[in-house]
């Protein structure tokens, strides 16, 4: 981050950094590695609905993709994507969900 950046300027984009020691980056991948197989295959291909990868009639297919995928591979890939809570915001909502509705457990 440059001396004359600030976190309303660029948009708390240093908040990851890649270093093996960040905090947050730890966080986000024992709280992934939580998950179980279906879990991380389910997370998988609501990002792939997200990003528009597929459709949402397309669920059993990407999560058909998903189930193959080794849980390393799987963090890797869900720890390196950019955007990650937004991307699986619009997954849920391409289903007709809301994080709101995951919160309040409506779900």
């Amino acid at each position: 981050m440059h001396a004359e950046s600030n976190p309303s300027d660029d948009r708390s984009i240093a908040i990851l950094e890649n270093d093996a020691g960040d905090a947050t980056l730890q966080e986000l991948a024992a709280a992934l590695r939580s998950f179980n197989n279906d879990e991380t295959a389910e997370l998988l291909a609501l990002l792939r609905l997200g990003r528009g990868d597929c459709a949402r009639d397309d669920w059993a297919g990407a999560l058909e993709q998903t189930r193959g995928i080794g849980r390393d591979e799987a963090l890797r890939r869900l720890v390196g994507t950019p955007m990650l809570g937004d991307l699986l915001e619009e997954g849920l909502a391409s289903c007709g969900y809301s994080c709101s509705d995951l919160e309040e457990g409506h779900l």
